[in-house]
């Protein structure tokens, strides 16, 4: 596992993220939880280099191929 620390811009930009989200039908936290799902796919889109594209149907795009979180 690789140890990746959360720095303020992580948290920025999860913040600003999450707060275009909304809540998801079925989120048993309301959408609280959120921002921790967006520090997650910053974390991966940054380590990966992939643009991030938040649609219904993917968030992810790696040279050309496209990806769920």
């Amino acid at each position: 596992m690789i140890e990746i620390p959360i720095n303020d811009d992580y948290m920025r930009r999860a913040r600003e993220k999450a707060s275009t989200v909304g809540i998801l039908q079925g989120s048993i936290t309301g959408g609280t939880s959120n921002v921790v799902g967006a520090i997650g796919e910053i974390i991966v889109a940054d380590s990966i280099e992939a643009k991030q594209i938040n649609t219904y149907d993917y968030d992810l795009v790696k040279d050309g191929v496209k990806d769920r979180c």
